[in-house]
């Protein structure tokens, strides 16, 4: 990879993803906070959905932000030499804690039977 020009940055290849991420938090937020103060004497099915769509919304991109830290995670761990040993092995601790993370998800569905 070095010798083809690119250069591994973990934090570079992130950065994007955190600023699309900080983003859709801060309107999670503000829809969170208009729903809990804005109470209209009947409540309505338009600000449910508004609070519906907002869980869906994160919870699908809380999806998309895992899978690319561990894209990224992979890339780093191709090449020791040119992430550096701190981010390789940085790498390799969120690639463990991710394996960790669905291994407990994954025994919390399957608790007490499979659920579909």
């Amino acid at each position: 990879m070095l010798q083809s020009g690119y250069r591994v940055s973990f934090a570079r290849n992130l950065l994007f993803g955190l600023i699309i991420a900080l983003f859709a938090s801060v309107a999670w937020a503000a829809t969170a906070a208009v729903s809990k103060f804005y109470k209209p004497h009947k409540r309505t099915r338009a600000s449910r959905s508004a609070e519906v769509f907002m869980a869906n919304f994160m919870t699908r991109f809380a999806l998309e932000a895992f899978f690319e830290l561990i894209l990224c995670s992979m890339i780093n761990l191709t090449s020791m030499e040119a992430a550096g040993f701190f981010w390789w092995f940085f790498s390799l601790m969120i690639l463990c804690a991710g394996l960790v993370a669905m291994v407990f998800i994954i025994h919390l569905y399957f608790k007490n039977g499979p659920y579909l």
